[in-house]
């Protein structure tokens, strides 16, 4: 997929990002956060090639296909890899 933001930056989504157990753990004074990932586990698992089973997702890797800048308000699309996004 694409995804296009603002009115010029354009990005080639080609890989979820799988999430391990790494965030829920403790961090120095942070005593850790278990239930971070949970909601994720129970409804954002999916088949990724290459991965055993169904995996937990939050987030995407992406290559620049146009860069531009990023602002507060910019406006977000996602469309077919293979089709340029419209609009503005």
């Amino acid at each position: 997929r694409q995804l296009a933001i603002g009115g010029q930056l354009r990005l080639e989504i080609f890989l979820p990002t799988v999430r391990c157990a790494v965030p829920t753990l403790a961090h120095g004074r942070d005593p850790g956060h278990p239930q971070v990932l949970r909601a994720l586990a129970r409804s954002n698992r999916i088949e990724i090639d290459g991965f055993p089973g169904r995996q937990t997702c939050a987030g995407v890797y992406a290559r620049v296909i146009s860069p531009g800048p990023v602002r507060t308000g910019d406006q977000v699309r996602v469309g077919p890899a293979t089709v340029p996004v419209q609009g503005n």
